[in-house]
């Protein structure tokens, strides 16, 4: 087991062309804190391009709290480490939960709900004074608690307002000026979401992933197959057609504007199905989604590892019970990804002609 810091890696979790993602733990006051470590790999951290965009990734990661982002708490540089912590979230990440069982994803009433708690998200970033955006919103993006809480995850290549082109994100949930490397704005994000929203009541890609050339080509046209009536109630559809507009001009001006949409979607399927409340049904949907992971969901942890909790920063504790923790990365690992980028995501160098001079990076004490 190595160290970073004041943080124990327990094992790797995922690698990408840019950071290496590890399980992570920290006792405090003999508790013990799991978190996600996300470091910059070695062969990047000496690359002031590199570096510029991992730091952009932790400035702006920080900058946004709110109840349904992950949050990012600490960054900092021990010699050639560079990394950033994050929330470990228990429960698991939309995209494989759906690939679970391909072409059967979740009722219109939890996906409108599920959209909806990634348009707060959106709005925190879109109105903040620097005018975030994500530019990755995906399935595998979104993170689903076991209690059915929804938190939107990975701002990596994220940018601000008129610093945000260049092909960058996934071209399954590009909008077509994102894939053409035009110039973007906030409504990109909701064309991306609009897709979520899609595929989340198909259960399956609404553009092919196995064809890279032709994923591409579909993101940069604008295509997009039928929406399937017959899965899709109407006022459902309208609300998808609305977002995925290839003008975007003709798209909701705002994540709050397609949230008040998506609210009265819900307020009409919840008069026509009160039952529990969404986020109830959420987490049972989840727990069905991965039954053959149940024993393992309600073991207890070992007695030598102490109480395990998330936080947001060391002063605020958050007790998560005695299941085992899972995060977007650990679900990325039990699937054979580790080490495997996704095969229909394009994530571009830092343009050649970027300010090359090296950049100050915090220095944590260890």
């Amino acid at each position: 087991m190595s160290t970073l810091g004041r943080y124990e890696l327990l094992r790797p979790l995922a690698r990408g062309g840019m950071a290496e993602v590890y399980l992570a733990r920290r006792r405090v006051a003999g508790v013990e804190k799991r978190l996600v470590i996300k470091r910059l790999r070695k062969d990047r951290s000496r690359d002031p391009r590199f570096l510029e965009l991992f730091m952009r990734e932790a400035q702006l990661s920080m900058s946004l709290v709110q109840q349904n982002i992950v949050p990012v708490f600490d960054f900092g540089r021990i010699g050639d480490d560079v990394f950033l912590a994050m929330e470990h979230i228990d429960g698991k990440d939309l995209g494989s939960s759906l690939a679970k069982d391909r072409g059967s994803g979740m009722s219109p009433l939890l996906a409108a709900f599920v959209a909806v708690e990634c348009c707060q998200a959106l709005d925190h970033a879109h109105r903040r004074p620097e005018n975030v955006i994500h530019r990755d919103v995906t399935t595998r993006n979104v993170l689903i608690s076991w209690d059915g809480e929804v938190k939107l995850a990975d701002f990596g290549i994220a940018a601000v307002v008129g610093d945000a082109s260049g092909a960058l994100g996934t071209p399954g949930y590009m909008a077509p000026e994102q894939a053409r490397a035009e110039p973007t704005d906030a409504r990109v994000d909701i064309y991306a979401l609009g897709i979520v929203l899609w595929e989340s009541v198909i259960g399956e890609h609404v553009r092919p992933s196995t064809d890279r050339a032709a994923t591409i080509a579909a993101a940069k046209s604008g295509e997009l197959p039928p929406i399937d009536p017959e899965l899709i109630p109407e006022g459902l559809a309208t609300i998808i057609r609305h977002a995925t507009a290839n003008d975007p001009g003709e798209r909701y001006s705002s994540a709050r504007n397609m949230a008040e949409a998506l609210d009265n979607f819900l307020l009409s399927e919840r008069a026509r199905d009160p039952g529990p409340a969404p986020a109830q049904r959420l987490a049972e949907w989840l727990k069905q989604r991965w039954a053959d992971a149940r024993d393992e969901l309600s073991a207890p942890m070992p007695a030598a590892a102490g109480a395990v909790v998330s936080f947001l920063d060391d002063g605020v504790d958050k007790i998560g019970g005695s299941r085992t923790m899972r995060s977007i990365a650990e679900t990325a690992a039990d699937e054979g990804e580790l080490d495997t980028p996704p095969p229909h995501q394009i994530i571009e160098d830092a343009p050649a002609d970027r300010d090359s001079r090296p950049i100050p990076v915090v220095t944590m004490q260890t």
